[in-house]
């Protein structure tokens, strides 16, 4: 039964207008053919939070100053699941980045699945590899890409895949097919390793219980073959 509800919401995912593939040379795309692309248009900031951190430890007294797209980028994450239908949305604090948490319950007796997934990106150097603006999303087609894609720093890692998974719940409640129970869990310190995560998780672990994580942030067969992990 449990992963009847599982496979139910991966269905839906994977019918959504949004698929994940990395292109080479440095790029971030994501395959699509319809849709909006609200969170792609928040920079997480003019030089990735981890160019940002090597920054300050190649001199010390410089402040962090890309903070304010960390947390508009947050923001964004909270307000997406919030339409999305999410009776429960937060930002939560953290030593550093913080972590947006999001939930609907339809009903406690049935099962729940956990979302992991992370708002902040890769470096976008080498600048002089990339035909647009790394943070100024654009639609081209390409040869692996004959329908178009996302060209963008983080369209498939990861902003893609958490937008995919919130345009499946909103498709989901909108429908009224949502047949489980959901939790988001988007942190924005995955680039850096998570620093502050484990921490969290620990202090929070009753908020968090679910039968299930899914997490979008690992490999594809190929960009045509969707690919589920167990």
């Amino acid at each position: 039964m449990l992963k009847s509800f599982l496979y139910s919401f991966i269905l839906i995912l994977l019918l959504c207008s949004y698929t994940q593939s990395q292109t080479p040379r440095g790029a971030d795309s994501a395959s699509v053919s319809n849709g909006k692309f609200n969170l792609f248009s928040y920079k997480i900031s003019e030089m990735p939070i981890e160019d940002a951190l090597l920054y300050i430890a190649n001199k010390s007294n410089v402040k962090l100053a890309f903070s304010k797209d960390i947390l508009k980028t947050a923001d964004a994450v909270k307000n997406a699941l919030e339409k999305a239908g999410c009776d429960k949305v937060e930002i939560c604090k953290t030593p550093g980045n913080p972590i947006v948490y999001g939930e609907k319950i339809i009903d406690k007796k049935l099962p729940t699945i956990l979302v992991y997934g992370h708002y902040d990106v890769q470096p976008a150097d080498p600048i002089d590899l990339w035909d647009s603006p790394p943070f100024e999303p654009v639609i081209k087609k390409t040869k692996i890409h004959p329908d178009g894609a996302i060209f963008a720093r983080g369209a498939c890692d990861d902003k893609g895949q958490v937008y995919m998974h919130v345009k499946a719940l909103e498709y989901m409640v909108s429908t009224n097919q949502l047949p489980c129970n959901v939790k988001f869990m988007i942190e924005g310190e995955e680039e850096i390793g998570s620093p502050n995560l484990g921490k969290w998780c620990e202090q929070h672990k009753d908020m968090l219980k679910a039968d299930i994580i899914l997490v979008s942030d690992t490999s594809m067969i190929a960009p045509d073959m969707p690919s589920i992990t167990t």
